[in-house]
């Protein structure tokens, strides 16, 4: 039941980084990928803020290290990510985020003593690369943008360790809490430096973009604290199904035979390995 009950919280995670990434890649259209960072954490404190007016959270503890750590691993990633998907196609972006699954499988490994079976590394291994297939590694160059998309998926693995260290003991609103603030700390002068007013069309989407980023890490949080995180790697492929019916909906981007053969063997991993834990 633990397991069934962090799956749902991931579908949620899923879903929502997919509508994300999507208005962030429409926003990168006339915005800095920079200034997009900064105003989600700007608008997303507003999103967190009132809730600490109604309920007694305790910010400070022995992890703090780790709080900082975990929120600047996960402000990195995102501002990596974020460049990604403002040079990249849809689903080409979603395909390097895909590496993060075999990080998280190796780390959760080395420093979380969570135990792997066999078939859990083959899943992962099989899954990555269905990847490989939608790179096409033979062809592609890796420019600046999709580094920035594998510096991505590592940093947002660290991040995930650091969460799955902090839930169990700390509050999931302090969780949050710390992610916006170190980002308006961090690119408030970057932001300003490429400063463009957004329309209120782009408010709109800037402030959907904080929504579901306030919304994709509280699920994130709750399925780290009921479920392994060996457990919850694999089910984040099916993130590319999302993105390329977006990216084909919203952006005119057709997948090729490549993209679509990768995609057959990344969700054909996932559901292996739910239907082997006796989910389906």
């Amino acid at each position: 039941m633990h397991r069934l009950t962090g799956m749902g919280w991931m579908v949620t995670v899923v879903v929502g980084i997919t509508i994300q990434s999507a208005l962030v890649k429409w926003l990168g259209e006339t915005l800095s990928s920079v200034q997009i960072l900064w105003l989600r954490g700007a608008v997303g404190l507003f999103f967190v803020l009132p809730i600490f007016a109604f309920r007694q959270v305790r910010f400070y503890s022995h992890g703090l290290k780790r709080h900082f750590l975990r929120a600047l691993a996960g402000v990195l990633s995102m501002a990596c990510w974020f460049y990604a998907l403002t040079e990249l196609p849809l689903a080409e972006a979603t395909s390097y985020s895909f590496a993060m699954p075999l990080f998280l499988t190796v780390l959760a490994w080395a420093f979380l003593g969570e135990k792997l079976k066999w078939q859990t590394w083959l899943a992962t291994v099989i899954g990555f690369s269905g990847v490989l297939i939608i790179m096409r590694p033979d062809s592609v160059t890796l420019g600046l943008a999709a580094l920035a998309g594998l510096a991505a998926a590592f940093l947002h693995a660290v991040a995930a360790i650091l969460i799955k260290t902090l839930a169990s003991s700390e509050s999931a609103l302090a969780l949050l809490l710390y992610f916006p603030v170190l980002a308006i700390v961090v690119f408030l002068f970057p932001a300003m430096s490429v400063w463009i007013s957004p329309t209120p069309t782009e408010w709109v989407g800037l402030v959907g973009v904080a929504a579901l980023g306030v919304q994709t890490q509280w699920g994130f949080i709750q399925a780290c604290r009921i479920s392994d995180m060996t457990f919850l790697a694999p089910l984040d492929y099916s993130r590319l199904l999302f993105a390329l019916v977006l990216g084909y909906l919203l952006f005119s981007e057709l997948p090729d035979f490549w993209t679509l053969a990768g995609a057959a063997v990344v969700v054909g991993s996932t559901l292996y390995v739910v239907k082997r834990d006796h989910l389906l």
